[in-house]
């Protein structure tokens, strides 16, 4: 005698596909409903812009507690730092770079006009 057989019938087959998944002509009425609505080109409701709750705190640890800096950070995310700055202003400020004046260039900057 076999024990923990479980025979399912075929109706009862055919009921568990499509409480799983959609028939053909279910999945083509939602799709229409979908475009009478506009909702495969504009959202239904607008949706509202998320502030990010975990980012103040990762950044954090990574500077305080892993000792990593600007640069570090952005090598890690694969990005360069200007792109983090311009993306986050809030944490990563950018350091004008230094450059090399001549006498003549100092000169034109202090002249009026």
């Amino acid at each position: 005698m076999i024990t923990g057989l479980v025979v399912l019938r075929v109706p009862a087959l055919f009921a568990a596909r499509s409480a799983i998944s959609p028939s053909r002509r279910s999945r083509f009425g939602l799709y229409k409903q979908l475009s009478a609505r506009h909702w495969r080109i504009v959202e239904p409701e607008p949706i509202a812009l998320e502030e990010p709750r975990l980012w103040p705190d990762v950044i954090r640890v990574h500077r305080e507690v892993h000792g990593y800096d600007d640069s570090e950070l952005a090598a890690i995310a694969h990005v360069h730092v200007q792109l983090l700055a311009d993306l986050l202003p809030e944490f990563f400020r950018v350091r004008p770079r230094l450059r090399a004046v001549t006498a003549s260039d100092a000169r034109a900057s202090q002249r009026p006009g």
